[in-house]
């Protein structure tokens, strides 16, 4: 494996890792019916199918500024995914 294609690998390595995050969450979303889980499970979407198109940009034409803020657009998107579950509650009395 040439250096230069290390990046895309890698890239892609975090997608499939994400993917299985997804599937973990859903399968934790069946089993227990919390509907707060569709958000985690949301996010590692999100950032998997960022992952795989990052992949594809780096072992294809390479990053411009563009993309670079797309996917830092979606990285903020995911985090807002994954933090609204915590978020959404706060000075809401129970």
């Amino acid at each position: 494996m040439a250096l230069d294609a290390a990046p895309a690998v890698i890239a892609g390595i975090v997608g499939t890792v994400c993917t299985l995050l997804a599937f973990a969450s859903w399968r934790a979303l069946v089993r227990t019916g919390n509907r707060g889980i569709y958000w985690v499970m949301a996010a590692f979407t999100l950032l998997a199918l960022k992952s795989f198109v990052k992949a594809f940009t780096l072992g294809t034409s390479g990053e411009t500024e563009t993309t670079e803020l797309l996917f830092s657009l979606a990285d903020l998107g995911a985090v807002g995914l994954f933090a609204w579950p915590l978020l959404r509650n706060v000075g809401v009395p129970r």
